[in-house]
């Protein structure tokens, strides 16, 4: 029995539907940039797109539980054929702070302020670079899963 074919594979259709999710993305980032972030009290990540390209970034604490869509700051000058990849690591150091004060009762307060330590971390891929990438890897592995199959039918 030979194998299915091509277009009747679920793997197939799920390549159709990212390759067309990449080049929604592209057109949209030279448009109108925007994202989808994800946050949790000890990391905040997400995607965005904006000015021909895919971020992909995450940073570390403060944050707060909740997901959501928001608008990219825009690329300064959007092109279709921005430069291929750039990644950035930043950290940052909070400072203590102590404050005294005094409630109407009389009463002393001091307030303590814990310092904190904060990672910003962002990647940032050409959509031009992406997509042809994304057709190689999808393309090598439904050819993979093509001749798996056909010899798993030829054996059989």
């Amino acid at each position: 029995m030979p194998p299915r074919p091509l277009h009747r594979w679920k793997s197939f259709w799920f390549g159709v539907l990212v390759f067309s999710f990449l080049g929604w993305s592209w057109m949209a980032s030279i448009e109108k940039p925007g994202g989808i972030a994800i946050g949790t009290p000890v990391l905040e990540a997400g995607m965005a797109y904006t000015g021909g390209s895919m971020v992909l970034f995450s940073s570390g604490p403060p944050g707060s539980f909740g997901i959501g869509l928001f608008s990219y700051p825009m690329a300064p000058e959007p092109t279709w054929f921005p430069s291929g990849i750039e990644a950035q690591y930043s950290r940052s150091h909070g400072v203590s702070e102590t404050t005294h004060g005094t409630l109407p009762s009389g009463a002393q307060t001091i307030s303590i302020s814990c310092g904190f330590s904060s990672t910003h971390c962002h990647v940032r891929v050409a959509h031009w670079l992406l997509i042809p990438f994304f057709l190689l890897i999808w393309s090598g592995f439904l050819f993979y899963r093509y001749r798996r199959t056909e010899r798993r039918a030829a054996g059989a």
